[in-house]
């Protein structure tokens, strides 16, 4: 989201394979989580800067591109801003 609105984006939509996340960022169902609310009140409240989002998931197995970006990202492989592939 921080990458998008240094574009100057004003609309985002998130994908994702979680479904748990994604209804949470909605408001369906409550995050429990200690560890968690600080980051998704983090991810809501970057999210109230764009004029409109949306967020949807996908199947795991139609996701691996973006996974593999996330574990990489994670391990630190990756430094700069994701780009599209």
């Amino acid at each position: 989201m921080e990458h998008a609105r240094a574009l100057g984006a004003s609309e985002v939509e998130i994908i994702g394979d979680s479904e748990l996340i994604a209804r949470q960022i909605t408001g369906a169902y409550k995050v429990k989580h200690d560890a968690m609310r600080a980051l998704h009140r983090q991810a809501h409240s970057a999210l109230t800067e764009f004029g409109r989002w949306s967020i949807r998931t996908v199947p795991r197995a139609q996701n691996a591109r973006a996974d593999a970006l996330v574990n990489a990202a994670l391990d630190g492989a990756i430094d700069a801003p994701l780009r599209r592939a």
